[in-house]
């Protein structure tokens, strides 16, 4: 079986089937019909995006036309995860092997526009502004007023997934700069699904708190032994202990662990030991 959605807000069609030439309205009521997509659903196969050069497309193989039936759009999931904390060196080295929290995968459940009907991969103004970028403040710990005053990131480019470029549920965005250390960065999603139908907004909540390793929201002496546990398993997590963001795991991780947690060396501005995050992340 196979079927055809229209890619925007639109009137019901009805079925048909043979070599028709099937118009796409935009739903905005322009007369030739606009420049949209159409979206060709086979259940077995999965779905195809077609962009219409001038709101008409040949469907020789089509069998049947629906309304517009797309659901509602949720996020699956985004890399680096919502609520995860990068726990390696506050700085990175000359060549990070491990850099620091500066563009996300994000996986949607089904095709995905920026919230005036446009591609939300073709970096424009618009899909840009699909993403906001927040941080909250330091968290009231004593000591945490050492932490470097965060810069609050802005999006400098969205598109496709370059793992994975054709395909519509899955978006990259990369960020003008990583993440600030000691707060939470919040990316608020405002998108719609191929009928129009706005999603609720989501956010992904990441952090950069070094040495936290145990991903408590606090450095303290757990994190000394959740770092020796992960540094000696069969295969150490690059993500928790690559702490130098070399790129490999090995002794001189323990050695900047140790820096991290005192303040020393090239990779630390300050003393990371007791500092904490916020215990929950402030949403816009």
């Amino acid at each position: 079986k196979i079927s055809i959605v229209a890619g925007r807000p639109h009137a019901p069609f009805t079925d048909f089937s043979g070599d028709t030439i099937f118009a796409v309205d935009s739903g905005r009521g322009q007369d030739p019909p606009l420049t949209g997509y159409v979206y060709v659903i086979d259940e077995i196969t999965g779905q195809t995006r077609l962009t219409l050069t001038d709101g008409l497309v040949p469907l020789a193989a089509v069998v049947g036309v629906a309304g517009c039936e797309w659901p509602v759009v949720t996020l699956m999931s985004s890399d680096p995860a919502d609520g995860w904390i990068d726990p390696l060196s506050e700085l990175d080295p000359a060549s990070p092997g491990t850099p620091r929290i500066l563009k996300f995968i994000l996986c949607f459940s089904g095709p995905v526009f920026n919230q005036d009907g446009g591609d939300l991969q073709d970096n424009s103004d618009m899909s840009k502004a699909a993403f906001t970028v927040t941080t909250s403040g330091k968290a009231n710990c004593g000591t945490c007023d050492e932490i470097p005053d965060p810069v609050t990131p802005t999006v400098a480019q969205v598109g496709p997934d370059p793992d994975d470029p054709t395909n519509p549920t899955r978006v990259r965005v990369v960020l003008d700069r990583a993440i600030p250390v000691g707060v939470w960065t919040t990316v608020a999603v405002a998108v719609e699904n191929a009928c129009g139908v706005e999603a609720t907004t989501f956010f992904i909540d990441v952090a950069h708190l070094p040495v936290d390793v145990n991903q408590s929201r606090v450095v303290n002496i757990s994190d000394a032994t959740a770092f020796g546990a992960e540094f000696n398993a069969a295969e150490p997590n690059k993500k928790l202990v690559d702490t130098n963001r070399s790129g490999v795991v090995n002794i001189s991780d323990a050695t900047e662990f140790g820096n991290q947690w005192n303040g020393n060396g090239p990779l630390a501005t300050v003393p990371w030991e007791s500092k904490e995050l916020l215990s929950e992340p402030q949403h816009p």
